[in-house]
């Protein structure tokens, strides 16, 4: 009786199998026969120590005995390696393929290739399934063929090769294959990619309820679309137009980011518009504290100094931590002051205003101090300048209540409070203690104190 070449072929396979196994004392099982440059090559899947951390090797066959392959043990190499790969936004979402024919008997080398391929894909290994799946499209025909496409198609999506997916979907749609996992695979490929029109002929192949949720997307899509194309053109009017007729967009919290790059734009074009489309994003996710921010934020910039400051004494807004509102007042205060262009009263009131916002900030309290300085309240100075000396001690602040202490009459003082810091080189302290030795020195001379005014004056010209 002639015996089938199949069948001495996988009586070989499992042989050498046997061989590999006992030889290097592990599991595993021979997945497929390629051929190769070495001549046959046998693909093992061997599992170690019971962790089911699988090693997909290749073992090139070097000599064939009879009906039995044989394998050189050395030759044994991995061949895959792993790969981070950024997927589709809507990968997440695909519907798995069918399974429906894939447990059937295992007959041949290409078939129990697919096999393994749809394992590896059910198991997440996406490239271990790419290269099981590419072999199957390379060595198959009918029905096996297409399976193999199919897989190979939805590993390329999981790895983000979407340019190579493409094209594969498109001819299993068109052949009606896999059509409830195809079609809706495609259709959110397309909407990744912003191809509208194609994906609208693909909704005629979905059912109607999917139909009517891909169509909802697609609306959504074309919006952000023309959004963008409005903010390039700076298209104020035509914005306000298309806004105002996707109000069901807006109103079902959908594109926030569309609508809130439309209310950036419009914030120093038209006030009222974007102050009317902010105070409706707002209703969005109100427990949402970034995004809730993000909003506040916007709202902030528009608004006057004279507005700005009044919300020092108001209520943090619903919802929003009084450490965050603090914040981001600050933040927002910082920005106009840095903003003015001279230091008048504008600027003036608003550094008061976020001192008394953030006293403990000793950027903003120096500032105010020096405020006060300059309107001779030397009283409001002395107070913020010696808190800042005796906590964070600076130049600028020990100048500053030493400038003080002397324009409220006490020289003495302020010329102990100098030698605190005799070894600074600071040419305005150096200049200061100069003055202050120098008046202390004449003050004495004129009471007639020669002995002190002696002394003071002495150190003042050793300054010169």
């Amino acid at each position: 009786m002639k015996k089938n070449p199949l069948c001495c072929c996988l009586s070989a396979l499992v042989g050498m199998w046997l061989a590999l196994c006992l030889a290097e004392n592990v599991q595993g099982q021979v997945i497929a026969v390629e051929s190769g440059r070495d001549g046959a090559v046998i693909r093992v899947e061997r599992q170690q120590e019971q962790l089911r951390k699988s090693n997909t090797q290749y073992v090139p066959v070097v000599h064939q005995s009879g009906s039995d392959l044989v394998a050189e043990k050395s030759g044994v190499h991995v061949f895959i390696q792993e790969q981070t790969v950024e997927k589709p936004s809507f990968v997440h979402e695909l519907p798995r393929p069918s399974l429906a024919g894939k447990n059937e008997p295992v007959v041949t080398a290409v078939a129990r290739a697919i096999a393994y391929g749809w394992q590896e894909y059910n198991q997440g290994n996406y490239e271990k399934s790419r290269q099981l799946f590419r072999q199957g499209v390379q060595s198959s025909t009918g029905e096996m063929q297409w399976d193999a496409r199919t897989g190979l198609a939805f590993s390329l999506v999981q790895l983000g090769d979407t340019d190579k997916a493409l094209p594969l979907l498109r001819e299993l749609l068109e052949h009606g294959r896999q059509l409830e996992s195809v079609a809706p695979t495609l259709a959110g490929l397309l909407l990744e990619r912003g191809d509208l029109a194609e994906l609208q002929d693909v909704l005629q192949t979905l059912p109607v309820d999917q139909a009517s949720r891909w169509r909802q997307k697609i609306a959504a899509a074309r919006f952000q679309q023309q959004v963008q194309t409005l903010l390039k053109r700076g298209d104020v009017a035509g914005l306000i137009r298309l806004i105002d007729s996707r109000r069901d967009l807006l109103a079902g919290c959908r594109c926030w980011e569309s609508f809130f790059q439309a209310a950036r734009f419009l914030s120093n074009r038209n006030e009222v518009s974007a102050s009317r489309l902010l105070g409706e994003l707002g209703r969005c996710a109100p427990s949402d504290i970034y995004w809730q921010e993000r909003i506040l934020r916007l709202q902030l910039s528009m608004e006057s100094n004279s507005e700005l400051i009044a919300r020092i004494a108001a209520t943090p807004p619903s919802g929003l931590p009084a450490s965050s509102w603090k914040k981001l007042l600050r933040q927002i205060f910082w920005q106009r002051i840095t903003l003015q262009k001279s230091k008048g009263e504008e600027y003036e009131q608003l550094v008061k205003a976020l001192y008394t916002l953030a006293p403990e900030d000793d950027q903003v309290a120096s500032l105010a101090a020096w405020i006060c300085f300059q309107e001779a309240d030397y009283g409001c100075a002395e107070n913020i300048f010696t808190r800042l000396v005796n906590g964070h001690p600076s130049n600028d602040s020990l100048l500053g209540l030493a400038y003080t202490l002397q324009k409220m009459g006490d020289e003495t003082t302020a010329l102990e409070l100098t030698e605190r810091f005799s070894k600074s080189q600071d040419p305005g302290l150096k200049t200061l203690r100069y003055d202050l030795l120098a008046s202390l020195g004449t003050r004495y001379y004129q009471e007639e104190q020669y002995g002190q005014a002696a002394q003071y004056l002495q150190q003042a010209l050793a300054l010169q």
